[in-house]
């Protein structure tokens, strides 16, 4: 059963964002300025990916939804035929992801674990939480998210993993360390 995003309330532009908008300076990565350092990066908190989507009001709504994102900026590039919408996670989290809409979008869907590794570049997203059988229960309890792959305990790594995808048929991992 795929991921059905039809509950999901409606979407509604973020307000033009004025300075930084929703960053905050101290949090930024700083660029190490140590000349004879070979290291780029001082990394605080703030990262962000690119997620390629077919309907990205549909999306952004469900992650708003789902995981409480908050839209942050919208951008419309009209001579591109692309659309750049930004979320951020609560509570500092320093956690972005871009959604961009090309009209010229070509869907590529990995298959499910363990065999989604095979091809180059993310093949998913991964938030930790605090309890991964608890999540597993709500999401199932949903009935309208699909499983990519029940919770299973990776032992050596002391982890365990919980896949689902989201509308547009991308993975989503939700990992408990112990």
């Amino acid at each position: 059963m795929p991921t059905d995003a039809s509950k999901s309330p409606g979407f509604e532009d973020p307000q033009p964002s004025e300075g930084l908008g929703t960053f905050i300076r101290s949090e930024l990565n700083q660029v190490n300025n140590n000349a004879s350092s070979r290291k780029l990066l001082d990394l605080h908190s703030e990262f962000s990916v690119t997620l390629s989507v077919k309907n990205i009001e549909r999306i952004i709504a469900w992650y708003v939804e789902a995981f409480g994102f908050i839209v942050d900026r919208k951008n419309v590039f009209e001579d591109f035929g692309t659309t750049v919408i930004t979320v951020k996670g609560g509570n500092g989290s320093g956690i972005r992801i871009e959604f961009l809409a090309d009209r010229d979008f070509e869907p590529f869907v990995r298959e499910n674990p363990p065999a989604h590794s095979k091809r180059q570049f993310a093949t998913q997203l991964q938030f930790f939480v605090d309890d991964v059988n608890a999540f597993a229960e709500k999401v199932k309890a949903r009935g309208d998210i699909e499983i990519a792959w029940d919770v299973v305990d990776i032992q050596p790594l002391k982890m365990k993993h919980f896949f689902i995808r989201d509308p547009e048929g991308n993975l989503l991992q939700f990992s408990e360390p112990y």
